[in-house]
């Protein structure tokens, strides 16, 4: 393990680093942990390798907003669940 680096006050996309939770321990196998706060006000907690890596860059529910596929590729566009998604789709703007 390198030496110890003080992330408060770091930016990681929409994340600000608020305060430390866990320090890490080469004993315990531990990982150093953070608390960050999201643009939209969640708190939550995340490793310091996934800050530092752009693994983490927003909350888990900044990640989900906005998303409006259906998870499925063209290929397999003729799924139950892509007709379901292209349905409410077309409810939603009236197509």
């Amino acid at each position: 393990m390198g030496a110890f680096i003080d992330m408060t006050g770091f930016v990681y996309g929409r994340l600000t680093v608020v305060s430390l939770v866990q320090k890490a321990s080469r004993k315990l196998k531990q990982e150093t942990k953070w608390s960050c706060l999201c643009d939209c006000g969640n708190l939550s907690t995340y490793k310091a390798g996934n800050l530092r890596s752009g693994n983490s860059t927003s909350c888990e529910f900044c990640r989900w907003e906005g998303n409006t596929t259906h998870g499925h590729t063209k290929l397999s566009s003729n799924s139950a669940t892509y007709f379901s998604w292209q349905g409410m789709k077309d409810r939603c703007t009236n197509n």
